[in-house]
């Protein structure tokens, strides 16, 4: 036995939720996927970090050596400035996340302006580490 929808010759398509495509971009959005990635590289981050650390634990002399050895080459070192960074850009954003928990600077303009602010810090600090 069909019912009405199913014998209704040609249904209107129904709405979709909006997407990213119709969204203008704006830097909270940007702010808040950088966050996101940041999370994902700082995961990977730490399963190699495991790795070495699992390395030194049980493994032989010759192979935490060949570890060190590739951590010494330009692109593992470029990897690693990454990696600062975005410890540091997770934190400072956490941080203002949680500001933003109280109930503070959740204007557009404060809100901005801390994405900026949050961005520069970590930049900064990160030289300063590698300093």
């Amino acid at each position: 036995m069909s019912s009405e929808r199913d014998s209704a010759p040609e249904q209107q398509a129904r709405p979709t939720s909006p997407h990213l495509q119709i969204y203008r971009w704006q830097w909270t959005m940007v702010f808040s996927i950088t966050h996101r990635l940041t999370g994902l590289y700082i995961s990977a981050g730490m399963v190699f970090l495991s790795f070495k650390l699992l390395t030194l634990a049980f493994g032989d002399a010759g192979d935490f050596t060949y570890l060190v050895m590739f951590g010494h080459h330009p692109l593992f070192f470029a990897m690693k400035v990454i990696f600062t960074w975005t410890l540091l850009y997770h934190m400072l954003n956490g941080v203002r996340h949680l500001v933003w928990d109280s109930g503070a600077m959740l204007g557009l303009v404060s809100a901005r302006a801390s994405g900026y602010i949050v961005a520069l810090l970590s930049v900064v600090f990160n030289l300063l580490y590698w300093i």
